[in-house]
């Protein structure tokens, strides 16, 4: 370590000090220098994010510097100590495909980023579907009519919603069942009635849309929608 500047002896090889340099204005220099950019997390995607049991997802990612990933089972919210548990080194730069028989996060970390400063840290989970799960929006309304859009990422025809259930709307806290209509691939605007379901066989990637039309008299603030669906797997 040199003292100086307080850099290791390494990266202040980077910086030639001419007479005429000060100590000060080489350690500005160290920072435009030929040691490069601040460390950092470039790039991070996971694909699928909606996969079947058994099915590879594809893993990529570009880090400046040292890279660690963690690959956390069973969960799409670990624990900061579960993904510390986790973490392997990696190469810096890689598209791996990974197995996936449960949800699962991968966390990518560029190692020697700066936290308070640089990007330095990616997460993203994939659903591996095993029961029903709740599909909600927000909504925006033109007069009674209000409607709002929610999205799965599945590769195509290989996972498949069979069942949609449970509509509901929510509005001040308050959650209720609804008359709900879905437009999805074939479904085109297909209603539901409060405490009814709809047996169906539509891919499950893409963009959905829930939508209803508010009763007479009711609170003029947008509500929430929500349906449960059950997703297959072949």
């Amino acid at each position: 370590m040199d003292r100086r500047v307080g850099v290791t002896r390494e990266r202040w090889q980077c910086v030639r000090i001419s007479p005429a340099m000060s100590v000060a204005s080489a350690a500005v220099g160290f920072v435009m220098s030929c040691c490069g950019p601040a460390h950092r997390l470039i790039s991070f995607d996971v694909q699928p994010r909606l996969a079947c049991p058994g099915q590879n997802v594809t893993v990529t990612w570009e880090v400046d510097g040292a890279a660690r990933l963690a690959i956390v089972k069973g969960t799409a919210n670990p624990l900061p100590d579960q993904i510390l548990a986790a973490e392997q080194p990696v190469k810096s730069k890689e598209s791996r495909p990974i197995k996936v028989d449960q949800t699962t996060t991968f966390v990518i970390r560029a190692v020697d980023a700066n936290q308070a400063k640089d990007p330095w840290q990616g997460s993203k989970h994939v659903d591996v579907p095993v029961a029903d799960e709740q599909k909600g929006v927000t909504t925006t309304c033109t007069g009674s009519a209000c409607s709002g859009r929610f999205t799965i990422h599945a590769e195509h025809d290989t996972a498949k919603v069979v069942r949609i259930s449970a509509p509901m709307l929510k509005q001040s806290g308050t959650a209720t069942p609804a008359r709900v209509c879905v437009t999805h691939d074939s479904l085109n605007g297909v209603c539901i009635d409060p405490g009814g379901s709809l047996d169906t066989s539509v891919a499950a990637e893409g963009e959905w849309k829930l939508e209803t039309e508010m009763p007479v008299g009711a609170a003029p603030t947008p509500p929430g929608l929500s349906v449960m669906v059950q997703i297959a797997c072949p």
